[in-house]
């Protein structure tokens, strides 16, 4: 081989070995392109904020209302002394809302019993009770369709001044609650006074959250009292409280 010949093939192998380690790039290709991504990515977007978890609200703890009183006497198991609890419950929502007629002990009364029995409130409309009418019962009696519970009664000193809780002196008398027994069901008669003393008996006042003071005396006049009979009549009735005939 001549001197010009092994210079050409030796520039040829120089070629050659050129080609191969670079050769199959093309500018602006894969590795180019990596490149500009590397270092031009896309700017992701911004994520939307989370909702704001909302302050909780502290659980509000109703009031605790006090339980109404039951009372306790020997006797509270008697149908006459479940409707006496009811017509004395009733009776004292009737003066609280002002109806002198005792509206709302109406069906617990004979037509007797509605005659009478509101005249003996006469001195206690216009004044708030706390509660139902305070009595114990202390002996039951029944004979047929009527029966009679001796009770003692607090005829002053329970219920109060309108919009106050002023009260009169406390006032317990021996008295009677008789019913007649009309339609299956017992009904108040009449409320007297009866011989005897109160003395060693305990009755409780046993108010009832649930009686509200509206603080406003009824306008309505009040009915004035039946006549007792003469057999009946007190010698001295006092001007204030619950007034049975026959006390003195």
């Amino acid at each position: 081989m001549t001197r010009h010949a092994r210079t050409g093939a030796a520039a040829a192998l120089t070629v050659m070995a050129l080609c191969v380690s670079g050769c199959d790039l093309i500018p602006g290709d894969s590795e180019t392109t990596a490149t500009s991504a590397a270092t031009t990515a896309p700017t992701l977007p911004t994520p939307s904020p989370l909702l704001s978890t909302p302050t909780p609200v502290p659980t509000q703890i109703p009031t605790q209302v006090p339980a109404r009183q039951v009372p306790t006497s020997n006797f509270e198991d008697r149908d006459q002394v479940v409707v006496a609890r009811t017509w004395a419950t009733l009776a004292a929502r009737s003066i609280n809302d002002g109806e002198t007629n005792l509206g709302a002990a109406k069906m617990l009364m004979t037509t007797h019993g509605r005659d009478v029995l509101p005249g003996l409130f006469t001195a206690e409309f216009g004044r708030f009770y706390p509660g139902p009418i305070p009595f114990t019962p202390t002996v039951v009696s029944v004979q047929g369709s009527r029966a009679a519970i001796a009770i003692c009664l607090v005829s002053a000193g329970f219920s109060q001044m309108a919009g106050t809780t002023t009260t009169d002196t406390r006032r317990v008398v021996s008295a009677r609650l008789t019913f007649i027994r009309q339609g299956g069901e017992w009904k108040v008669d009449e409320l007297q006074a009866r011989p005897g003393s109160c003395d060693n008996v305990t009755v409780e006042d046993l108010a009832d959250p649930t009686f509200i003071d509206g603080g406003t005396p009824t306008a309505t006049p009040a009915p004035s009292a039946p006549a007792p009979s003469a057999s009946s009549a007190p010698s001295a009735a006092p001007t204030t409280g619950i007034n049975p005939p026959g006390f003195s």
